[in-house]
């Protein structure tokens, strides 16, 4: 998988309703919310910066794996189903921690990293 580079940032916060479990997101405070708080699926909306909402292939995006961010924050691995393009999110503070321990928990390397 290769990463996107990121570039700056095109702040939005945009309630929302996920087009894979269909629950309804509203915006975070502080935070730009770009997955399902739920499923954490997103949606292949933007191109090259985040927020751009250029993006033709409109696919869902997967979450795949997890990975460790600063001060002890995660970051949620996104591949889109349709082209397979890869996209790291930050995690919300009111993400389904659950599902993010699935995600650790699915990757030897990461599990034996994280403690949770």
């Amino acid at each position: 998988m290769k990463l996107v580079a990121r570039k700056r940032l095109i702040a939005r916060k945009e309630p929302f309703t996920c087009l894979n479990c269909k629950a309804e997101n509203q915006p975070n405070t502080g935070k730009q919310l770009n997955h399902c708080f739920n499923c954490l699926f997103s949606q292949h909306v933007d191109e090259e910066i985040p927020g751009d909402r250029l993006s033709t292939c409109q696919g869902l995006m997967k979450p795949k794996t997890v990975s460790l961010g600063k001060k002890g924050s995660y970051t949620i691995v996104h591949q889109c189903t349709r082209c397979d393009k890869v996209i790291p999110n930050a995690a919300a503070p009111n993400d389904n921690i659950e599902l993010i321990i699935t995600l650790i928990n699915a990757d030897p390397q990461l599990a034996g990293r994280i403690a949770h």
